[in-house]
């Protein structure tokens, strides 16, 4: 049984990027709205993420939208950004810096090696008009060159490695493909295993998309 912390899911949309935070949009059986942080299971596809959104779209028909890493996409205030500044004439650890954004986001990762990353990094905070979140300081310093990139993974560990590459040995039947667009779409019994960095008939998936509703449970897989 797919559930949100035991609610019963009826439909749901999971959407697993190769970088960056992944999301739930799920329909539930009924009963009160969950909050906080949960713990999804799609069809033993299981995912520790926090509500961002939750409301009925009928009496008694929860829909809800889990985020893996939500503290990602909180906004950068300038009191915020005066402490994310650093100085040194030695050069500022990269360990550093991703545990103060880490620690301002109230996000878990997982270190990656540490280095250099020049004798300056400050934090961009946001302006009139122009929000700037957490996320967004992750993703510039990826174009820095400060990290190779991000994501969240299940359990809602930020990490700055790459993905495991293993390829899919659970029943993956082909239901149809635009090869224009790189996608192909599966019936699938065990959605755990297709996740973005994981080959299918030899190709790398990049973002895994889970459909689940009575009687079907597809992915999609775009490379």
């Amino acid at each position: 049984m797919s559930a949100i912390d035991g609610q019963r899911i009826t439909r749901a949309l999971a959407s697993f990027p190769y970088y960056g935070q992944w999301r739930v949009d799920a329909v539930l059986e009924g009963g009160a709205l969950p909050s906080g942080l949960v713990t999804v299971d799609i069809a033993g596809l299981v995912a520790v993420g926090t509500i961002e959104r939750a409301g009925y779209d009928a009496p008694d028909l929860p829909h809800v939208v889990v985020i893996g890493g939500l503290g990602w996409s909180s906004e950068v205030t300038a009191t915020a950004a005066r402490a994310l500044t650093f100085h040194a004439d030695s050069g500022v650890r990269l360990r550093s810096v991703l545990a103060a954004l880490a620690r301002a986001a109230g996000e878990v990762i997982a270190q990656p090696t540490d280095r250099a990353i020049g004798s300056h990094w400050g934090a961009v905070s946001s302006a009139p008009g122009e929000r700037v979140r957490y996320r967004d300081e992750l993703t510039e310093m990826v174009r820095a060159g400060d990290v190779a990139g991000w994501y969240v993974d299940t359990l809602g560990t930020t990490r700055f490695t790459a993905r495991a590459t293993p390829e899919v040995t659970a029943r993956a039947t082909l239901l149809r493909a635009n090869a224009s667009v790189g996608l192909r779409v599966f019936g699938v019994d065990e959605p755990a295993y297709f996740m973005p960095g994981a080959r299918v008939e030899g190709v790398s998936i990049g973002r895994a998309v889970v459909l689940e509703s009575p009687g079907s449970l597809t992915v999609e897989c775009w490379s």
